[in-house]
């Protein structure tokens, strides 16, 4: 089993409390490093900390209610009771990011292992090895080294222990280039300008924007702006949540006395906003709010477009329509596992585009239409999906041959 070792020992210079609990953009920086770990198989989560302040408390009881194996750990000392000699474990020291190719090197180790850089000037904040390399915060050794820490006392530095012993040990030394720590491969975030440089750096050079053509060209620009501010902002996340919830409620208002136009303005703003909400939180572990969170919005989405195909149908139709909104959304729930290849993606359907289209169509005065429309849209989109997904099977298939 692979177990995570994250210390959150060091507080930050400034007295804002444990470094590791300093915010990002997207959550703080804690939740940055439990994400990578989990990435890389970690079973359970032992957080070091001598001090163990509130903070770390709450977040461990949010992590057990969402069912994560999570401890706290005082000491070396009591290490040994989460782990058996058979395990590994991944240590990350405090505020230490490491991104990219880390993930790809880790993966494919099955060996003891710790990261170092070059003994240079410039990299004098990470720990001195010997001569030739200094620590970059990272390791991993077996568990049943983890005795070897019995005896280091409480106020020893868990971190340098380990390192020590996986030096003692003779683990393999995988050097990270200064080129590839200046592209970014590692953050070493010990203080708000530490952040600060960090945080510059991601918004000028984005990762890569996934979805169809409304997220890549109108929602993910706007959020890239919007994140920032709200990061500043107190409670932007409550604020955040309340507007999603907000415009649904009105959205279904709007449905519920005939004004079909706006219910679907403030329909289309609740989609918005809800995925701006989960974008704030695009590394944090899915908590419970927001899971409740996407519930509730797609719950009042879909209680204002019944309400809205209710009012543009006659009595006729209105059976009729409301299948053809059934096969609408659940093409919409398909179509989210489909069209990972990214030949499809620019055109992928989702709710927010179908409720533009649909606003479209009903400013011509077309709503049933245009609910037939993007009915045969969802589903020429799955079956097109289909027929790439079967032909590159084949192809794959004959090369194989």
């Amino acid at each position: 089993m692979k177990i995570a070792l994250i210390s959150v020992a060091k507080d930050d210079p400034s007295g804002k409390g444990p470094i590791g609990f300093l915010p990002l953009f997207d959550g703080v920086i804690v939740e940055h490093q439990l994400l990578w770990v989990v990435q890389l198989g970690a079973e359970r989560i032992i957080f070091l900390s001598p001090s163990m302040p509130g903070a770390l408390l709450q977040y461990v009881d949010q992590l057990k209610d969402d069912g994560v194996a999570a401890e706290i750990v005082r000491s070396a000392a009591d290490l040994m009771q989460y782990a058996t000699a058979t395990d590994e474990v991944i240590f990350i020291g405090d505020g230490i990011l490491p991104r990219g190719e880390f993930l790809d090197i880790l993966a494919d180790n099955d060996r003891e292992l710790i990261f170092v850089v070059d003994n240079a000037e410039q990299y004098s904040d990470f720990e001195l090895i010997d001569l030739n390399h200094r620590w970059l915060g990272v390791a991993t050794i077996q568990a049943s080294r983890l005795a070897e820490l019995a005896d280091v006392p409480d106020d020893w530095d868990v971190g340098s222990a380990l390192l020590r012993v996986a030096v003692q040990a003779g683990a393999r030394r995988e050097s990270i280039t200064g080129t590839a720590i200046a592209n970014g491969i590692l953050a070493f975030l010990q203080n708000d300008d530490h952040i600060a440089d960090f945080e510059q750096k991601r918004l000028r050079n984005p990762e890569r924007v996934e979805g169809n053509f409304l997220s890549r060209f109108l929602f993910q620009p706007l959020q890239n702006r919007l994140i920032p501010k709200l990061w500043r902002m107190r409670s932007s996340a409550i604020y955040v949540k309340v507007a999603c919830v907000g415009t649904g409620l009105f959205g279904v208002l709007a449905a519920w006395f005939g004004l079909t136009g706006t219910a679907l303005i403030l329909i289309f703003l609740t989609s918005v906003i809800q995925d701006l909400s989960q974008n704030l939180n695009v590394h944090r572990p899915v908590s419970k709010g927001r899971k409740w969170l996407a519930s509730g919005a797609l719950m009042l989405t879909t209680l204002g477009l019944v309400l809205i195909v209710k009012n543009e149908s006659s009595l006729s139709l209105l059976w009729p329509n409301i299948v053809v909104l059934i096969i609408v959304m659940a093409s919409l729930w398909l179509a989210k596992f489909r069209g990972k290849d990214g030949v499809l993606d620019l055109i992928k359907p989702d709710i927010s585009l179908i409720i533009l289209l649909l606003l479209c169509f009903h400013l011509l005065g077309l709503f049933s239409v245009g609910l037939n429309v993007m009915a045969l849209f969802g589903m020429a989109f799955l079956i097109a999906d289909q027929i790439i997904v079967s032909r590159a099977e084949e192809k794959r298939l004959v090369s194989a041959d």
